[in-house]
């Protein structure tokens, strides 16, 4: 037992000293309090059983631990420092599938807050690494489709690396300030709705193939809203099908921020709700990026000195100075410099990168030319060897697509040259008519990257020059097989390195090869046993994304 203890307090050691080097403040214990395992190897098999099991009056920070599996039931929070973590987001699974007009045993409805299949009233808490469902099918025959995944309404609550499916009304974000970081929502209709002060930071927002609407607020004019940050609104829906939101109440308050906006959203962006009109709410964006970031009259767009103001940082903090994001690995926004015509700042990961935020040559930035995502295109018509170059980093040598979004208003092909890192890859790249200057096509290539810093450069190759220039998309191409550096210290496979892998590995710490608690999974170093030199390899990545 005394071996055990010293050894957990060696991992918790060594992320507090090495984790700093990484801007991360880790400040929970790697041992959980509780362990809840279907299989019956935790204390309890149930989620819901991990909580009544807390005292009512808990002060304390509470980790629970849970281990891969389905749990079909209804989890209810109502105490406060839960730290809720699950071993993966794709395999610990909470799911139930009531619904609104479902009939309960006394004859009344669940009526659409009744629905959920988790709630959060609980304070201070944190929830990771979980799926949470509702798996009412909407296709059934029957009034009150409304079923609700999560209902979270208590105040300073983080929420990160977790997955919200459903279909109508999802995520009923309700009350208090919660901070969403690295999750996925997935719905139709208002499937993220309530009343909450709410930060969604580098979340990915699906709809369903149904389109609808993302969002509907009833915020009180007295409070701030929802605020979407860096957030990719994605969808296999029809063009032009889903709104942004539309306000349940009329001080409604939602903003997008640097967001990617896939064709799916309606170009008016919003819409009115049992008569409140979206023009009377406080419904605005900024800088967003996308086929769906049309700019017109009916989308309100902040001013640079008003978007100062949208910050995770300024919502949340409340009169307490409440700031979540420095518990959490930061993200890091897109580089909105207005021009950009030296050599550009390194943007990160797999991402949109607009044209008038690189650097180009023999070029120019303009507006005029309607149908552009971003503040403006680039232009190098008339001229041979003009270009545009950004600098693009990724974590790890992989093969990527180049996605150009281009118009070409002439009759003739205007091939490019791409360059990478000042080697020809593709060599000359056609780029064909669109029809006119204000109608714009896209255009892919396949390319490898090498892990850190890479200049992309495209030079037009005629007396023509080359097309005007919207975006680049870079993506990974998600077959590349994954970094032998990260795979090897993501134990639970859900592509981070956090909590849930230390807890695995100190499961069987201080095990040798042959003793029968040996994981060769967590001997991360190969040595035929683990120990120190273990947590040292996965402490230095502690938090890192794949």
């Amino acid at each position: 037992m005394i071996k055990k203890l010293s050894a957990l307090l060696c991992i918790i050691f060594c992320i507090t000293i090495i984790s700093p080097l990484n801007n991360i403040n880790v400040s929970v214990a790697a041992n959980p309090d509780i362990i809840v395992a279907k299989d019956g190897t935790g204390k309890f098999t149930t989620v819901q059983d991990a909580i009544d099991s807390v005292p009512a009056n808990n002060t304390k920070q509470v980790i629970i631990y849970v281990k891969n599996g389905t749990y079909q039931e209804v989890v209810t929070i109502r105490k406060d420092n839960i730290y809720l973590i699950g071993e993966s987001n794709t395999g610990t699974k909470i799911t139930y599938g009531n619904y609104a007009g479902k009939v309960k045993s006394d004859g009344t409805t669940y009526g659409t807050s009744g629905s959920a299949s988790f709630y959060l009233y609980g304070k201070n808490s944190i929830l990771e690494n979980i799926l949470i469902e509702n798996s009412f099918d909407e296709n059934t025959n029957t009034d009150g489709k409304q079923a609700v995944a999560a209902y979270i309404q208590g105040d300073r609550n983080i929420i990160r690396n977790c997955v919200f499916t459903g279909n109508q009304d999802t995520l009923y974000a309700n009350g208090g300030r919660q901070y969403y970081i690295n999750c996925k929502i997935v719905g139709d209709t208002d499937f993220i709705f309530g009343g909450a002060t709410a930060v969604f930071d580098n979340c990915e927002i699906v709809s369903t193939v149904r389109g609808g609407y993302v969002t509907a607020a009833s915020t009180d004019i007295s409070n701030y809203g929802y605020l979407f940050l860096n957030c990719k609104l994605t969808s296999d829906a029809p063009a032009n099908s889903t709104y942004l939101g539309r306000p349940w109440r009329p001080n409604a308050y939602v903003v997008y921020k640097t967001c990617y906006l896939g064709a799916h959203i309606n170009k008016n962006g919003w819409t009115t709700m049992s008569g409140n009109l979206p023009e009377n709410a406080r419904l605005f964006e900024y800088k967003n990026t996308g086929p769906g970031a049309v700019v017109n009259s009916s989308r309100r767009q902040l001013t640079d000195a008003n978007a100062l103001e949208f910050t995770a940082e300024n919502l949340l903090k409340g009169t307490d100075n409440w700031n979540p994001v420095a518990s959490v690995k930061p993200t890091t926004a897109p580089t909105m410099t207005s021009t950009a015509t030296s050599k550009p700042t390194p943007e990160s990961g797999y991402s949109i990168y607009q044209a008038e935020n690189a650097a180009y040559n023999q070029a120019i930035y303009e507006t005029k030319n309607a149908g552009y995502t971003g503040t403006g295109y680039i232009n190098y018509d008339n001229v041979a060897g003009g270009y545009i170059e950004w600098s693009v980093n990724v974590p790890a040598s992989t093969k990527v697509r180049l996605n150009f979004r281009y118009a070409n208003g002439t009759t003739n092909n205007r091939p490019m040259e791409i360059k990478v890192n000042d080697a020809s890859t593709v060599g000359s790249m056609d780029f064909t008519p669109t029809g006119s200057w204000t109608t714009w096509n896209e255009n892919s290539t396949d390319i490898y990257l090498t892990k850190g810093i890479n200049t992309i450069r495209a030079t037009s190759l005629t007396a023509e020059g080359g097309p005007n220039i919207d975006y680049m998309e870079v993506s990974e191409i998600k077959n590349t097989p994954t970094p032998s550096n990260y795979v090897s210290a993501d134990l639970n496979g859900d592509k981070v390195i956090n909590m849930a892998d230390i807890i695995i590995l100190a499961s069987s710490f201080n095990a040798v090869r042959g003793d029968g608690k040996y994981a060769e999974t967590s001997d991360l170093n190969k040595d035929g046993s683990i120990n120190m030199a273990d947590v040292i390899i996965i402490a230095a990545k502690f938090n890192s994304y794949i």
